[in-house]
């Protein structure tokens, strides 16, 4: 039986994704299954991957990370999603709560918080980093 938590990113940069990728693989119980770069093709693969998290951009070419969430959780109820950003305004992240994300990291986020709010969002629960205190 496999007990890894299978992670799908969605980010439009190449290099932050395969950063992403490499620093997750310390983690054995953590598997990234699938990366896109667009809300598109997220929402069109996120049925045949069934990742336990996923790990979403916020701004983004196309279907910009609030729309595609908004819409996975319109079909998919259970969705559980990570806003991952480097935006740091209230506004982008206020988007994405009221969108139904389970949590919010920056990307200057350490490996050891990413892993953390993966953990807990997979779980069950929330995961907001104390870095957001500064917005409010």
């Amino acid at each position: 039986m496999d007990n890894k938590i299978k992670i799908m990113i969605v980010d439009d940069h190449d290099f932050y994704r395969n950063a992403l990728k490499l620093a997750l693989k310390k983690y054995p119980h953590l598997e990234v299954i699938s990366e896109v770069s667009n809300g598109n093709d997220f929402l069109n693969q996120y049925t045949n991957v069934k990742p336990d998290v996923v790990l979403m951009d916020i701004k983004m070419p196309g279907i910009d990370g609030v729309m595609a969430t908004n819409m996975a959780m319109n079909k998919w109820s259970n969705v559980k999603i990570i806003a991952l950003t480097m935006y740091k305004e209230r506004d982008y992240i206020m988007n994405m709560v009221f969108a139904g994300i389970k949590g919010v990291l920056f990307k200057d986020s350490a490996e050891q918080e990413i892993e953390t709010a993966i953990n807990k969002v997979c779980s069950g629960g929330y995961y907001y980093t104390k870095k957001i205190d500064q917005l409010v």
